[in-house]
């Protein structure tokens, strides 16, 4: 067997060329033409199939927020696609998120083996791909010029020395090659856009005005180009401001001015939430918000027949990030989702970067309705593979629980349960129950007499839980009442399970547990869990409870990120506090097997 390699070079020396792929043991062939020269190389199957490096797995990620894909990754993406569609030249696809172009390159690397019946010339079926079906739109400057060099081979799409020039060669013509493309970006563009401020946010994507607002100032712009400022060192004031086009331009429709077969990537996943005036524990533990669901929403809008993304697992158990809610709506409620692919750990996609929560692709169709979507499950480390048709029409409001075999093991704790339903959200106070911020500052470090007590997270100077003061005629904003009451109080951001792996975090969730005792508040930085009716031994009964592996485990399957809020209690059954709790004595009330414990042990950690 062998392969042919389409040559176009200003200066090529032909005869040279033909001594050196003679030593190599190929054939050349090869003509001139006025200031050009054109050649064919037929490579033996040996030679052809050597292995060689992919210049992809050399790159770096652009950025925190803009993670490259592997081509391995890319590749299982593409695989979920008909085979068919790779046969076919009217076939268009749109990768709205480029970063370096290893999907586009893929893509037509697939349609060019494809397509060799239907268009045999090789430089005509180039020129027809990369006209004609293969379109991106850059997520930075850099990405677009990363992309048109490996797929282009120049960075100026319309460079007439380079393979991406010709559209189609005929021996005897005698003209120079003609052009595919008469613009430098091709059908791989970057258009730099600005936020819409309102009340200090992006209207469309969320972002920060504090954060990436226009007090990054440059020294001159036009459409195309920023000129940055500098301090004295030299060093480059303005920073990108994450504005993406593909979310923005509302125009989107009109880019192309095409309907797309295909719209696939891996969009940026958040953009930071906080402003340049943050405490040490905000640092500690930094904020985002995330980005991804505008980037499918808005694909969705063009109306694909297939749409195929990468993203952040998380949104299957809800949240409260700008257009969640929406993307539920649209993948798990209207039965477009054909498969979907969760890798418990995100590391297994992304070996650089912790994203909690683990990662998911999925192939949405919107030709079909399923009555079950093929749903593959890869544990940590990638070792074990679990696959099953779920129906996805019962899905609840509540956090959708991607497991299917801890889903069962929830059903059966519920069916067995008999308080109508009623579970421990109920007795969690909701986000900062005394309205004092993390980076609350107005308290004594020294004992006030008759004084409120303040537990609060020292952060980066002194982390773990403090003492502070406050004055005993302080006006609290909310539950001033609760001042004087027993309550538990919990750090929000419990590790569980199914956030990268961490699975030694036991012995810190049960150091985070305390007694609040009357007069007593707390920040921000912890969650409130208090029964209409308090006092310290139904407390330590709920810490029983709340120290189980049965306890965590149902917490764990709702949590959507590090981050704990009171509607991830939802799936915990309320008990009588009357009296304390074990695992032995609520495996034996909830009739769990063996089996079902196994699932359980799992998610919790062994106790060290």
């Amino acid at each position: 067997m062998s392969k042919n390699i389409f040559l176009v070079s200003q200066n090529i020396d032909i005869e040279k060329t033909k001594e050196e792929a003679s030593k190599l043991g190929v054939d050349f062939k090869g003509k001139a033409i006025n200031k050009y020269s054109v050649g064919i190389v037929k490579q033996d199957e040996e030679y052809t199939n050597a292995k060689m490096p992919d210049i992809y797995e050399f790159l770096a990620d652009i950025n925190n927020s803009d993670v490259k894909t592997p081509t391995w990754l890319a590749n299982a993406l593409l695989d979920l696609l008909p085979k068919s569609i790779w046969k076919d030249e009217n076939s268009t696809f749109l990768d709205p998120c480029v970063k370096s172009g290893v999907f586009l390159r893929e893509i037509i690397k697939r349609l060019s083996d494809g397509l060799k019946d239907k268009i045999p010339d090789t430089c005509e079926r180039m020129g027809h791909i990369l006209k004609k079906q293969v379109f991106g739109i850059s997520l930075e400057e850099i990405g677009s010029l990363l992309a048109r060099r490996s797929i282009y081979c120049a960075r100026f799409a319309n460079d007439e020395l380079r393979s991406c020039a010709i559209s189609k060669y005929e021996n005897n013509s005698g003209n120079p090659p003609k052009m595919v493309f008469n613009t430098p970006e091709g059908n791989i563009r970057y258009q730099r856009c600005q936020h819409t401020w309102k009340n200090g946010r992006c209207v469309v994507c969320g972002a920060s005005e504090e954060q990436f607002g226009e007090k990054q100032t440059t020294i001159w712009k036009d459409e195309k180009h920023t000129i940055p400022k500098k301090d004295k060192k030299g060093n480059i004031l303005h920073k990108d401001n994450h504005c993406y086009e593909f979310i923005h331009n509302e125009n989107i429709k009109e880019t192309f001015n095409m309907k797309f077969d295909v719209i696939i990537g891996n969009p940026p996943y958040q953009l930071s939430d906080r402003g340049e005036n943050v405490s040490q524990e905000e640092i500690k533990n930094p904020s985002a918000i995330a980005i991804y669901p505008s980037f499918v929403l808005q694909a969705l809008k063009l109306s694909p027949k297939n749409l195929i993304m990468i993203i952040p697992a998380r949104w299957l158990s809800g949240g409260r990030g700008k257009g969640i809610n929406e993307l539920r709506n649209e993948l798990l409620y209207k039965k477009h989702l054909k498969e979907v692919h969760i890798f418990e750990e995100g590391k297994d996609c992304f070996p650089h970067t912790r994203i909690t929560g683990g990662i998911m692709y999925f192939l949405y169709d919107s030709t079909t309705r399923y009555e079950k979507t093929k749903w593959v499950t890869h544990n940590v480390g990638n070792t074990e593979i679990k696959i099953e048709n779920r129906d996805l029409s019962n899905i609840s409001a509540k956090p959708f629980i991607r497991d299917p075999e801890a889903k069962r093991v929830v059903d059966k704790i519920w069916s067995n349960e008999k308080n109508d339903g009623k579970d421990s959200s109920q007795i969690v106070f909701g986000r900062n129950p005394y309205s004092l911020r993390s980076n609350f500052k107005d308290y004594s470090q020294k004992k006030l007499k008759n004084g409120i007590k303040l537990y609060y997270n020292g952060g980066l100077r002194h982390p773990g839980m403090q003492i502070g003061w406050l004055p005993k005629n302080y006006k609290l904003e909310k539950n001033k009442n609760m001042v004087n009451e027993y309550k538990i109080i919990i750090s929000k951001t419990i590790v569980t399970y199914n956030q990268a792996g961490e699975f030694k975090r036991w012995n810190k969730f049960e150091k985070q547990l305390f007694i609040s005792e009357p007069n007593s508040c707390s920040t921000e930085t912890y969650l409130v869990i208090k029964p209409e009716k308090s006092n310290k031994e139904i407390c330590e009964n709920i810490i029983s409870y709340m120290k189980t592996k049965f306890f965590f485990f149902l917490l764990s399957v709702a949590k959507p990120s590090h981050n704990t809020n009171k509607d991830d209690f939802c799936y915990i059954p309320l008990q009588d506090w009357n009296e304390s709790w074990n695992d032995e004595k609520l495996y034996k009330k909830y009739k769990l097997s063996n089996e079902d414990i196994a699932i359980i042990d799992k998610y919790a950690p062994t106790k060290e």
